[in-house]
C-alpha cells in the first residue's frame, strides 16, 4: 500500500490511518482488502454482495466492518453473503438498513440527476424514493461516526448505538455485535 499512496510534502502518507469503503463490488472488495492488510483500520460496504468464498479470518479485533443495504426486495438482515461471513468478523460489526432505497441509491446517480435539475421520481423503481440530499446526509453521518470510531479504537457515536432514532428515521440497525470497545 505504501508504494501506491502519494507523498504529501515532507512527510509520508500516514498508512496507519487508512480505511476502505465502497459501493457494490467496491464494498465487498473493501472488506476483502481489510482482511488481507492489517493497516486498513476499518471497512464499509455500501450494498455490495461478497463474491466467491473469501477467507475473512485475517480481520482482526481492531478492524470494524459496517454494511449498508437497500430495502427494496431485500431480506430483513441484508445480503445473505454478509450473514455467511458474519461469524468470521471478530471486530465490531454493524448492518444498517436504509429505507426507501435500491442498490443504485448508494451510487452518485440520484445526486447527479438532482444537480442537473432532473427529477428522480420517474426512476423511483431504480433509484428509490428517498430524497438524494437526505441519502447523502445519512451516508456522511454514519460513515463519519464509523470511521472516527475505527481510528480512535472506540465504538463510535450515538447514531451507531441507536441513541438518535429520530435523526434519520429511514435508518434502522438490523444486526450489531462485538461493540464492547473498538
Amino acid at each position: 500500500m505504501d508504494s501506491l499512496l502519494p507523498q504529501r510534502g515532507p512527510r509520508p502518507f500516514p498508512t496507519d490511518r487508512v480505511a476502505m469503503l465502497g459501493h457494490s463490488e467496491g464494498g465487498g472488495s473493501a472488506i476483502v482488502a481489510a482482511s488481507r492488510d492489517q493497516r486498513i483500520r476499518g471497512a464499509i460496504n455500501w450494498d455490495g454482495t461478497i463474491q466467491g468464498s473469501p477467507d475473512f479470518s485475517g480481520l482482526t479485533k481492531s478492524q470494524p466492518v459496517m454494511f449498508f443495504y437497500h430495502d427494496f426486495g431485500n431480506p430483513a438482515a441484508g445480503d445473505p453473503t454478509w450473514l455467511a461471513m458474519w461469524p468470521q468478523i471478530l471486530a465490531a460489526k454493524l448492518i444498517v438498513r436504509v429505507g426507501n432505497t435500491t442498490h443504485q441509491t448508494f451510487s452518485d446517480v440520484p445526486t447527479l440527476l438532482e444537480a442537473a435539475g432532473q427529477s428522480t421520481k420517474p426512476l423511483a423503481d431504480v433509484l428509490g424514493t428517498i430524497d438524494p440530499a437526505q441519502m447523502v446526509r445519512i451516508v456522511i453521518a454514519y460513515t463519519t461516526e464509523w470511521m472516527n470510531g475505527a481510528f480512535a479504537g472506540k465504538e463510535g457515536g450515538a447514531l451507531l448505538k441507536g441513541q438518535e432514532p429520530d435523526k434519520f428515521p429511514e435508518v434502522s440497525i438490523t444486526l450489531r455485535a462485538n461493540f464492547q470497545d473498538m
